[in-house]
C-alpha cells in the first residue's frame, strides 16, 4: 500500500508536530512506499527514499482539502495535522495531536481554529483516528463517541551527534525552558517567579515565537533565546539543572521525552508524557510558587541525580503505526 503524507508542518522553523512527521515519516517509508507532499518548500528529512511533490504553491488550508488529496491516485492520505481533507472519499489516517482548538479556542489564532474546528467532527467520525495518549483518547471518546482511537505515544531516538553552540556564552549553571512560546505554557508565571526569585541561576527560555505572548518586563536573571536547531537543543538539554515544563495542557510533551532520554532532571506539571512514559529523573508540581520553588530547591541540592529514561525509538513508534496502518486496509 502507498501513502500519501501532508508534509505542511515541515515547512519553516520545525516544532513539535515538524518534529513528529520527520522522525515518522523516516521509519515508516521503509515499510510503505510514501510521497511526502505539501504547497511550497519544505523540510526533508535526510535518506528519505519516497516521493516528494511540491505545490501548487497556495494557502496551505486551501491546497490541503483541494489539491492533496488529488495528488497521488489510490492512496492512504496520511494527516498530521487534526483534519483530513473536507469529504474526502480516500482512506485517510488521521493524527489528533491533541484537542485544544476544540477544548480552549482562545489559546490559537483565528487561522487555527477556523482550519480546524470547522472540519474537525467529520474528521474524527470518517477516518483511522491515532493519537498520541490515553489522555486525549478519552477526550475524543467522550466528545465525539468514536469507538475506535489508537493510542501510539511518540518516540525519541538517541542524539548521536555532535553538539554546539556558538552563541553568546552561557552561565555555568541554568535552568531551561524547552518549547513554542504560547499561551498554555505559562511562561509569564514563569518569568514573575524569576523575577521574585532574584538569587537564582539564569532561566534560559529556547522556542519558537507563537502567538498572544508578549514577554515584557525581563528580569536580569531570565534570558531569552529563541528558536534552537538540534544540536543546541541537545546541548543545552546536556548542560542545564533542570528543563522546566509548566504547562497546563498537553497532548503529550516531546520535550519531557528528549530530556528523559538524556538523563536531564526535570520540572514538570502533570501531562501524558509523564504518565505514559515512567520518566525517572522527574519532579512534578502544581502551578503555583510555593510548588516550584520547592522542586527547585530538590534539584539545587542534588536531592536529585541524572537517570536515563527508557523510550521507545521511532523504528519502533513505526512499527506500532504499520500495525494500525495493515490493521486499516483490511478493514
Amino acid at each position: 500500500m502507498k501513502i500519501t503524507f501532508d508534509g505542511r508542518a515541515l515547512c519553516g522553523n520545525l516544532t513539535g508536530i515538524g518534529y513528529f512527521t520527520k522522525n515518522l515519516v523516516l521509519p515508516l517509508s521503509k515499510h510503505f512506499e510514501i510521497s511526502l507532499c505539501a504547497h511550497k518548500n519544505f523540510y526533508i528529512p535526510k535518506d528519505f527514499k519516497g516521493k516528494i511533490l511540491i505545490g501548487p504553491e497556495t494557502l496551505g488550508s486551501l491546497w490541503f482539502h483541494i489539491f492533496f488529496p488529488r495528488l497521488v491516485e489510490d492512496d492512504i492520505l496520511f494527516c498530521p495535522l487534526n483534519a483530513k481533507p473536507y469529504k474526502t472519499k480516500k482512506k485517510s489516517i488521521t493524527i489528533i495531536q491533541d484537542l485544544t482548538p476544540f477544548l480552549f479556542p482562545k489559546w490559537h489564532k483565528l487561522k487555527i481554529r477556523i482550519t480546524t474546528l470547522p472540519f474537525l467532527e467529520e474528521t474524527i467520525l470518517n477516518s483511522c483516528i491515532i493519537t498520541l495518549s490515553n489522555k486525549i483518547k478519552r477526550e475524543i471518546q467522550n466528545y465525539f463517541q468514536k469507538k475506535n482511537v489508537f493510542v501510539i505515544p511518540p518516540g525519541c531516538n538517541v542524539f548521536n551527534r555532535e553538539t554546539k553552540w556558538e552563541r553568546e556564552k552561557l552561565e555555568d549553571e541554568f535552568f531551561l525552558y524547552l518549547g513554542t512560546i504560547e499561551p498554555r505554557k505559562n511562561l509569564e508565571f514563569l518569568i514573575e517567579f524569576w523575577k521574585e526569585k532574584k538569587n537564582l541561576p539564569n532561566l534560559y527560555i529556547a522556542g519558537d515565537k507563537g502567538w498572544k505572548v508578549k514577554l515584557k518586563k525581563i528580569p536580569n536573571n531570565v534570558k531569552i533565546i529563541g528558536y534552537v536547531s538540534e544540536e543546541e537543543k541537545y546541548f543545552l538539554l546536556r548542560k542545564c539543572l533542570a528543563l522546566i515544563y509548566p504547562s497546563s495542557y498537553e497532548g503529550f510533551g516531546l520535550p519531557l521525552l528528549e530530556a528523559g532520554l538524556e538523563g536531564t532532571p526535570i520540572i514538570s506539571t502533570k501531562v501524558p508524557a509523564t504518565e505514559e512514559y515512567k520518566i525517572k529523573s522527574l519532579i512534578l508540581i502544581n502551578l503555583n510558587f510555593k510548588s516550584l520553588k520547592k522542586a527547585i530547591e530538590v534539584v539545587l541540592k542534588g536531592k536529585i541525580r541524572k537517570e536515563k529514561s527508557y523510550i521507545l525509538s521511532w523504528e519502533e513508534v513505526a512499527l506500532k503505526y504499520k500495525e494500525v496502518i495493515d490493521w486499516y486496509i483490511k478493514s
